[in-house]
């Protein structure tokens, strides 16, 4: 019989990335090396805990260990997904996939990576380059937590903290999808090609998106740049096929006629093959779970064994002292006999004592009658007391009528404000004088009372000795027994009485410091309305000199802890987005000069510095390399919004920096705001470091709008110069405007000046 050979061809399909004629090249971010290359931000996860998919594109430039590209965690778990890529996963911290050995991939070499997982499968798929290479197991019931802060570039050693493991790739078309990816959407998304957009395609799964990435802040040498490529099967060309195949004659060695069948053998087989290698991995991954179980059960182990040998040694001391305790019984026996004749004598004393006793109460008796005549002389102090308390609120009330009077004629000429201030205020010290005469009063009663509780207090304590005695008595000192219980009852009435006395002196002494406070109040209101009106003349002779002159005015600022201009402005329109301008002259190379500061009961929300520090929502910028000159004048802005989570920070047109504020942070309402110095809570100047905050400058045309100025506005706002009125062409957004500031009041050695500089345009002195 002929014998004949099957030689069957396959078709070795390496689906390398078909592209779109003339597609456009897609951006990358590409890391540099060291430990400062990285973009760190807080995304929300909330759509990923009970399944997610994530995919990118991955070019490698770097052969050193476990360069990290993928790193998130949490405040409790440091380590919830980790990708590197020479091949390490991890996922929930505990539970790896190790480096994969075949997976050997060039330098300057793009890859697709994906991994998917759900809390349903309680699996993890990881894929290479459209294939599936491994699975990662994780716990049933274990969901990704959120609320954690994700690290590109690096590694996290714990919640926002990198270690040194830089990436140095590239990365391109990293997106999170809100569910498990089939093996056949990672292989369609693969062969598409990085030019593609099929990641579109799958609408609102695609909750984190590589356009919200792109635009996070990127810290070190970070650069979004045109992805670029060093293969030709990779590029964006149009000269791509839809795959690429390998045709390659296999002979199998099978003998015989029929072809076909031959070839159903070798399908099945080859099926049982695959099932069997997944099998394989399945099982390699649970032995090494196992393994992981098996190293912490010896740990238990050994920390049991060392248990029980501490026990052992715990009972060898407790038997010790166990044989001690018996001795110690044995003389305890020969101590019992003598304290029973002990107390044989004890009897014999008790009559003696019951004799004692009785003369002691005696005693009780009589001081328990002196108790009550004291707190009888109590209450008619309290009476007292009360009356000369009622005179004083009389007193009070006959001041307060005369501040009215002096208020209303604050409201005439200035020269009877003068002698009215100098009435009120000998008749206010005449008043405190008498407030401090009866204060002293009211101490010495105070002391009075505090005498007379030592001596309860001492009677007392003599009454417990004296029951303490009773009770160790035979029956026939019951009767006394008892009469000595209700003298303790009449004192505990009598001291009863005498706390409730104390309360009603303290909360006298309160209205008392009420009525002093409300006569500072009055003295403040006295001193603001006498600071108004000299504003108002100030003002005044502003105009009789002449109004017609159009020299711009500044405002000046002395370098004591005195000089500030302090006031409460309507923040709500700043809550989202703001934009903080001003043009500033330093005067000050000393200390920590503040000239812009606000802030609410819980913090201080906004701290500006002409030294270079920035403060916004506790979190800070400090531009260094800003060495402005003493006595030039620079223009400054503040750009934020809570959407962008951004603030930008310009000088002269140019942006310096940005602080990074949290996400859904805003800016809080009701607080004050002070130029010139710098409070540290509410209303509350900073005095602890002297003079240091003390700003000393100049500031002109500070403005406030209520939305986040581009960096194109900032800039034609410098190059139009200190004289021009373009702050005025954002109409109703300047919320918070320079002429309005100009007009609040002004405290200690703050002047309204004319601008003593050129006008300059252009951006030019």
């Amino acid at each position: 019989m002929k014998v004949h050979r099957c030689t069957f061809t396959f078709l070795i399909v390496l689906a390398l990335s078909p592209q779109t004629a003339n597609a456009d090249v897609p951006q990358g971010i590409k890391f540099g090396d060291t430990v400062e290359d990285y973009i760190i931000f807080a995304p929300n996860m909330e759509p990923f805990t009970e399944q997610f998919s994530l995919c990118s594109w991955v070019r490698k430039l770097r052969t050193a260990v476990s360069p990290t590209w993928f790193s998130y965690a949490t405040i409790s778990r440091s380590w919830e997904i980790i990708i590197s890529d020479d091949g390490h996963s991890r996922l929930f911290s505990a539970h790896a996939l190790h480096k994969i050995g075949q997976l050997d991939i060039a330098p300057g070499t793009w890859y697709h990576y994906c991994m998917c997982w759900s809390l349903s499968s309680n699996t993890a798929d990881v894929y290479h380059n459209g294939m599936k290479v491994g699975s990662l197991k994780s716990r049933p019931g274990r969901r990704l937590r959120t609320g954690g802060s994700l690290v590109l570039g690096q590694l996290q050693y714990s919640y926002r903290t990198v270690s040194g493991h830089p990436f140095g790739g590239e990365l391109s078309k990293l997106n999170i999808y809100s569910k498990k990816f089939s093996a056949e959407e990672v292989r369609d998304m693969y062969r598409a090609g990085l030019c593609s957009q099929i990641e579109k395609s799958h609408g609102n799964f695609r909750q984190l998106t590589w356009e919200s990435i792109i635009q996070q802040s990127r810290r070190g040498n970070v650069q979004l740049v045109d992805a670029e490529f060093a293969d030709s099967d990779i590029a964006c060309s149009s000269e791509q096929s839809s795959h690429h195949g390998i045709d390659t004659d296999i002979d199998l060695g099978f003998a015989g006629t029929d072809c076909g069948q031959q070839l159903n053998i070798v399908q099945s087989k080859l099926e049982a093959l695959k099932i069997d290698l997944e099998s394989l991995n399945q099982t390699q991954s649970d032995s090494q779970i196992t393994l992981t179980e098996l190293d912490l059960t010896i740990t238990d182990r050994n920390r049991l064994l060392t248990e029980l040998d501490s026990t052992k040694t715990e009972l060898t001391v407790v038997q010790s002292d166990l044989e001690s305790t018996q001795m110690e019984l044995g003389a305890t026996q020969s101590e019992l006999e003598k304290i029973r004749g002990q107390l044989r004598v004890a009897q014999t004393q008790l009559e003696a004592t019951k004799n004692d006793l009785g003369q002691r109460l005696n005693q009780t008796q009589t001081q328990l009658n002196e108790s009550q005549y004291q707190f009888k002389i109590l209450q008619t102090d309290k009476a007292e007391t009360e009356t000369e308390l009622a005179a004083i609120q009389t007193e009070l009330s006959a001041t307060q009528i005369d501040l009215e009077a002096t208020k209303l004629k604050l409201e005439g000429a200035e020269n009877q404000l003068q002698s009215t201030k100098i009435d009120a205020g000998q008749v206010l010290d005449v008043t405190l004088n008498e407030l401090d005469e009866t204060k002293t009063e009211l101490e010495e009663t105070r002391t009075d009372l505090q005498e007379i509780e030592t001596v309860l207090e001492r009677t007392q304590a003599e009454l417990e000795i004296s029951q303490t005695q009773l009770e160790e008595s035979q029956t026939e000192l019951l009767k006394a027994r008892t009469q000595l219980e209700k003298g303790q009852t009449e004192l505990a009435k009598t001291q009863t009485q005498l706390e409730e006395g104390q309360t009603e002196l303290e909360t006298s002494q309160t209205q008392l410091k009420e009525s002093q406070t409300e006569l500072e109040k009055n003295r403040a209101l006295l001193e603001e309305t006498t600071t108004e009106l000299g504003e108002t003349q100030f003002q005044l002779a502003q105009a009789i000199r002449g109004s017609s002159s159009d020299v711009p005015q500044v405002l000046k600022f002395g370098r004591t802890l005195q000089d500030f201009v302090m006031f409460r402005p309507n923040m709500g329109s700043f809550t989202d987005q703001f934009s903080i301008c001003s043009w500033v002259r330093k005067l000050r190379t000393e200390g920590f000069p503040c000239w812009f500061n606000y802030a609410t009961a819980t913090e201080s929300e906004i701290g500006i510095s002409d030294h270079g520090y920035n403060n916004l929502l506790g979190n800070v910028l400090k531009v260094d390399q800003l060495d402005v000159t003493s006595g030039t004048w620079y223009h400054y802005c503040m750009s934020w919004s809570a959407s962008s989570r951004s603030a930008d920070v310009y000088y002269d047109g140019t942006k310096v920096g940005s602080i990074e504020t949290p996400s859904g942070k805003r800016l809080g309402t009701g607080g004050s705001l002070v130029l010139g110095q710098y409070q540290r809570a509410l209303g509350v100047i900073e005095t602890r470091l002297g003079d240091r905050y003390s700003f000393g400058g100049d500031v002109f045309k500070m403005n406030i709008f209520s939305k986040k100025l581009s960096g194109g506005e900032v800039r034609d706002m410098h190059q139009a110069g200190m004289c021009s009125d373009i702050e005025k062409t954002h109409g109703d957004f300047r919320a918070l405007t320079w002429e309005s500031i100009i007009q609040q009041r002004k405290i200690g050695n703050v002047q309204l000046v004319d601008l003593d500089a050129p006008c300059t345009f252009g951006g030019q002195d």
